[in-house]
């Protein structure tokens, strides 16, 4: 079985795992010692100190081949799901990026690079310039790199990639993984970030928090799948789940179950009256009537699946995707040639305003959110306030204590901390607002 171009499994060293061992040959087994940034691991078989990778899905170690070919029976059950993902990672990716191109819903009249920002210039000029009332055509002109495409056709859309092409993925993936989760994390500075600039020349990019999902195959191995990363410079489709952790992430914000964000997106925001509501439906209907057709059209002339395609990767593999997104394009220019989405729109813009039907989506999902949550509930911040007959405010916080004179420290904290804040935390934002009264 021959090896894809990319992407080849990184030990985060730069250097690859291994090749690809036949399934029907155990033998196969990598010569590379381990790098010393990796922690040890224990042998699949004697559980020994090893560092010796299997050749085929390098997810498990060994001592020597003899402690391989004694592991074989139980390993070769699960070994090469890891494999599966990868490939199912690529597609993915792929697959959002000839769906976004078709479904661009803001108007770019140029493309600039600035400083360590890729500025896409917005027009609001009414419809004049959009397809079907909504959509516009992607600025193929102004695009002079892959690299500012990607960025281009991800920028902003985390939460869509998920929540549209779920199902897609899902089945994809089907019976090759033991658990997916949707994590959202605060990145680390990127090397350059996307951003839109507005037509009153403001700035406007997405700072909050950034959505990928976390897999952990049936033989172990635990990545990350970014469809959506190419808006933070991060082009990979996925990298194992520690390697992208200690180059990106500052902090993991949310775990969720696989399937969040679709159930928001279908039961919540399709449902309402408003903006959310309206573009939700038009973009789940681009994707049930258009896509999957796109995608029934492809697996009719390759006599393929995604599902199957990802688990007979071989050196054509690549062009079948390629051919699956000329499919999805097609299917999809299609279907928006027959729409008009323009009194639609406008009619939901205006419930919005009406009804501050924005505001009351996404207070309404950050609940739900909150509720599906998987990480441990925070624990209140053990602060002892007291207040001196001189009007002197004491917060005793675990390894400080702040001296409030006027009070104004205290209502600015009242404001602005939040549940499971650490007391470094609560630390750095005094600091950061003059750090006046505050003693160790």
């Amino acid at each position: 079985m021959a090896e894809p171009p990319d992407p080849t499994p990184s030990d985060g060293t730069g250097s690859p795992f291994a090749t690809m061992a036949k399934p029907e040959d155990p033998s196969s087994i990598t010569t590379t010692t381990a790098s010393p940034t990796r922690e040890p691991q224990n042998c699949g078989h004697c559980r020994k100190e090893a560092t010796l990778r299997c050749g085929r899905c390098a997810s498990v170690v060994y001592c020597n081949a003899d402690c391989q070919k004694a592991n074989w029976m139980t390993h070769k059950k699960t070994c090469g799901t890891g494999k599966i993902l990868q490939h199912a990672a690529e597609i993915y990716k792929m697959a959002w990026l000839a769906y976004r191109e078709q479904t661009l819903d803001i108007d770019i009249v140029k493309v600039e690079e600035r400083g360590n920002q890729l500025l896409l210039h917005l027009r609001h000029a009414g419809w004049k310039h959009s397809i079907g009332g909504f959509f516009f055509k992607f600025p193929t002109t102004q695009i002079h790199s892959d690299e500012d495409k990607e960025a281009l056709l991800t920028s902003m859309m985390c939460e869509d990639a998920l929540a549209h092409l779920h199902e897609f993925f899902a089945r994809m993936v089907q019976g090759s993984y033991e658990n997916i989760e949707e994590v959202a994390v605060r990145l680390k500075p990127p090397r350059r970030t996307t951003a839109h600039c507005l037509p009153d020349g403001k700035i406007d990019r997405q700072t909050y928090q950034h959505l990928l999902l976390r897999v952990t195959s049936r033989d172990g191995f635990k990545i990350a799948i970014d469809p959506t990363g190419a808006q933070n410079a991060q082009m990979k489709a996925w990298l194992p789940w520690r390697e992208y952790e200690n180059l990106y992430v500052e902090r993991v914000l949310n775990i969720l179950p696989f399937g969040t964000y679709r159930d928001i997106s279908i039961n919540e925001a399709a449902k309402g009256k408003g903006a959310p509501g309206f573009i939700a439906r038009i973009n789940w209907e681009a994707i049930t009537k258009a896509f999957n057709e796109g995608i029934k059209t492809w697996e009719t002339a390759s006599q393929l699946t995604p599902s199957r395609l990802v688990r007979k990767w071989d050196e054509s593999s690549y062009s079948e995707v390629v051919k699956m997104q000329l499919s999805i394009t097609q299917a999809l220019k299609a279907h928006i040639a027959t729409k008009n989405y323009e009194k639609g729109f406008q009619a939901a813009l205006d419930w919005d305003v009406a009804n501050q039907g924005y505001h009351v989506f996404k207070a309404r999902q950050k609940d739900i959110l909150d509720k599906a949550s998987l990480l441990p509930k925070p624990q209140p911040l053990e602060v002892q306030h007291t207040v001196h007959d001189s009007g002197v405010h004491k917060l005793k916080f675990p390894g400080f204590t702040l001296l409030d004179m006027s009070g104004g420290a205290t209502e600015m904290l009242s404001g602005h901390m939040r549940p499971g804040m650490t007391s470094k935390e609560v630390l750095d934002l005094l600091m950061r607002n003059g750090g006046l009264g505050v003693t160790k």
